[in-house]
């Protein structure tokens, strides 16, 4: 299957919604073995029932025509299923979350994009995807400008990693059109609030880069300084059905912890920081980012 691509409106907002992409019966069966099958700490490719994601032809033609050449993987790709909603905040996802004057803010272009595939009816539910169109543009980097995305199963999403975004997305029943800001949302009274869709949040994500890109080796340089993903590197070995599908694959694979194991410092940190687009807002602690 192939879709159609609006490069400009990617380059203008930082982000795109495919519709109607995948099989509503495909991510059912995810779900149920995210239901019913032990928790597994490594990435995508070290899980046979999930490997096909990461080489899904759909979504590495999507990623190489927004990179601009066959995207590279290096094992950043978790799949979660969560009890609570969780509270929303805003952030960014590249390495200079927290310093617009840093080196993801100019140069060559910046490659790495997330995919998220969210596995329920974010549509008639809360819970959905708020993004802050184009700020992952310089110019545009303290936008106040609100988008809730609400997808329904089947739905896929991909952003620029610099896009401030936050997850758990709320409306009002009396205005459902219009999404609400945060921290606004995260403190209206919840009888006032649309539902979150019933039972866990599934979603998973998956991210590449364009190798040599000087922001996508930055980002793998960033993301081995991090505990959490030092650790998903270390547990992630191929599975046989990622073998099998990757020689086919339009992919680069990258076994990052093959490149880093012997490097100093890494793991020297534990998590992301949140909040990172708020002005004058420079010492939050690090806590993990919800999407």
């Amino acid at each position: 299957m192939s879709v159609d691509i609006d490069l400009k409106k990617f380059n203008d907002d930082g982000y795109l919604v495919f519709r109607n992409v995948f099989d509503t019966d495909r991510i059912a069966e995810y779900k149920l073995k995210l239901n019913t099958k032990p928790k597994f700490g490594g990435d995508l490719l070290s899980q046979d029932d999930y490997a096909e994601l990461i080489t899904d032809p759909l979504i590495t033609g999507i990623a190489r025509q927004l990179i601009g050449g066959r995207p590279a993987y290096f094992g950043c790709s978790p799949i979660s299923r969560a009890t609570t909603a969780g509270t929303a905040y805003w952030h960014r996802d590249n390495a200079d979350r927290l310093d617009m004057k840093g080196p993801d803010w100019g140069g060559t272009p910046y490659t790495p994009i997330r995919f998220g595939l969210y596995m329920q009816d974010h549509r008639n539910y809360s819970g959905g995807l708020l993004l802050r169109p184009g700020t992952h543009r310089p110019d545009l980097s303290s936008s106040k400008t609100v988008a809730y995305v609400d997808t329904v199963p089947g739905d896929l999403v991909v952003w620029n990693m610099r896009l401030v975004h936050a997850g758990g997305g709320k409306r009002l029943k009396v205005d459902p059109l219009r999404p609400i800001d945060i921290p606004e949302a995260n403190n209206t009274a919840p009888e006032d609030l649309i539902p979150e869709p019933e039972g866990p949040r599934y979603a998973a994500f998956l991210t590449y880069g364009l190798s040599g890109n000087e922001h996508t080796e930055r980002f793998i340089d960033y993301l081995a300084t991090r505990a959490y993903q030092v650790d998903l590197w270390k547990r992630s070995k191929l599975s046989d059905r990622a073998k099998e599908l990757l020689p086919s694959a339009d992919l680069q694979y990258r076994d990052v912890w093959a490149e880093i194991k012997d490097k100093p410092g890494i793991g020297a940190h534990v998590n992301h920081c949140e909040k990172a687009h708020l002005d004058g807002e420079t010492k939050w602690a690090e806590v993990a980012a919800s999407h």
